[in-house]
C-alpha cells in the first residue's frame, strides 16, 4: 500500500502498534517514509497492511524499501526512529505473507534491492482503550 494511503486520515495507534512511532509522531514518520521514497536511490516505499480490520484501520506489518542502498545505509534514514529489524525481501514475486492485502508489486528498479522493514509492536492496547 502506498505511505500516503495508509496513513491518510484515521492512521492511530493501533495501526503503527510501536511505542517509538507513536513518540516520534505518526505524521512525522509518514513524512520521513515520503521523503525517504523521493530520494533518488530509492524507486519505492510501500506499507504492507495485515487484513485485520476489527479496529476501523489496519496494521502495519512491513515498510518495504526499494533501493540501490544496502541495509546499514537504510538504518541510517531511520536514525530517530530505527527498526527493530530490516530483512532482504528477495526480488520480484510474491513480496508479502498470504494473510496480508497486496494491493501493488513495489516497483523495483534494475539493480536495486528490496528491503523489508519492522518495528514490533509493543503498545499495551488495553492501555490505549483506556484513555
Amino acid at each position: 500500500m502506498p505511505v500516503a494511503e495508509f496513513f491518510a486520515a484515521g492512521v492511530n495507534e493501533r495501526a503503527v502498534g510501536n511505542s517509538r512511532i507513536v513518540q516520534f509522531g505518526i505524521a512525522a514518520f509518514a513524512a520521513l517514509l515520503s521523503e525517504i521514497g523521493c530520494r533518488d536511490d530509492v524507486s519505492d516505499v510501500a506499507v504492507e497492511i495485515d487484513d485485520d480490520f476489527d479496529d476501523g484501520w489496519p496494521h502495519h506489518d512491513y515498510i518495504f524499501i526499494a533501493t540501490a542502498c544496502d541495509a546499514a545505509e537504510v538504518a541510517l534514514w531511520f536514525a530517530a526512529v530505527p527498526p527493530d529489524v530490516i530483512l532482504p525481501a528477495g526480488g520480484r514475486g510474491p513480496w508479502v505473507k498470504a494473510r496480508a492485502i497486496r494491493l501493488d508489486e513495489p516497483n523495483i528498479a534494475p539493480r536495486y534491492r528490496l528491503w523489508a522493514l519492522r518495528w514490533y509492536e509493543d503498545i499495551d492496547y488495553e492501555d490505549v482503550d483506556e484513555e
